[in-house]
């Protein structure tokens, strides 16, 4: 997913839920790559507007897209010719989902995952106490504040990290927002 994950466990099977975990973060990227062409994505990009047989998970995330360009026939996909998809605005947050699950479903009670900044947690801490995330501040190296959070997702983003730089010269963070106002 061009990112780096890292993910803790506790409980009795911890080792093997996180083995499982691993394995469905590695069958999803393989089902999402917009570079590999053995993958979903790649083939609905390059089928010039054909459709295209996906997986379940597949489906199920782009259910969720809504852009009418797409059109979604179990288990089809089919774009509008000269249109891609690049799953990374939501893959991530989808694989935690999923991957949150396989955990769940080997008997793990209390997890963090970090899928590139995407935090997905399972239930609370070993301790019984609820998982506190620090927010970096992007003016300085110390933290703005605490999340406080248990069996959840928080995908906190900032453009201390993610940013480009336009023919201007200036930096410009990967999130831009369009405020309209009323007249």
């Amino acid at each position: 997913m061009d990112t780096y994950i890292t993910m803790t466990a506790y409980g009795r099977n911890a080792e093997i839920a996180l083995w499982n975990a691993e394995d469905k973060l590695i069958e999803l990227e393989q089902l999402w790559s917009v570079t590999d062409p053995d993958s979903d994505i790649y083939a609905v990009n390059h089928r010039d507007g054909q459709p295209v047989n996906v997986s379940e998970e597949t489906a199920e995330l782009l259910k969720n897209v809504g852009y009418e360009r797409i059109r979604l026939e179990d288990p089809t996909v089919q774009l509008d010719k000269d249109m891609m998809l690049d799953l990374g605005s939501v893959g991530k947050g989808y694989a935690g989902d999923l991957t949150a699950q396989v955990l769940k479903d080997n008997g793990i009670t209390s997890a963090l995952l970090d899928l590139g900044g995407n935090i997905q947690a399972v239930g609370i801490k070993s301790d019984g106490s609820p998982w506190r995330l620090g927010l970096r501040d992007p003016f300085s190296d110390g933290t703005l504040g605490v999340l406080v959070i248990s069996d959840q997702a928080v995908v906190p983003s900032g453009n201390y990290e993610r940013y480009f730089i336009g023919e201007d010269g200036k930096q410009y963070g990967h999130i831009i927002v369009h405020v309209i106002q009323d007249e």
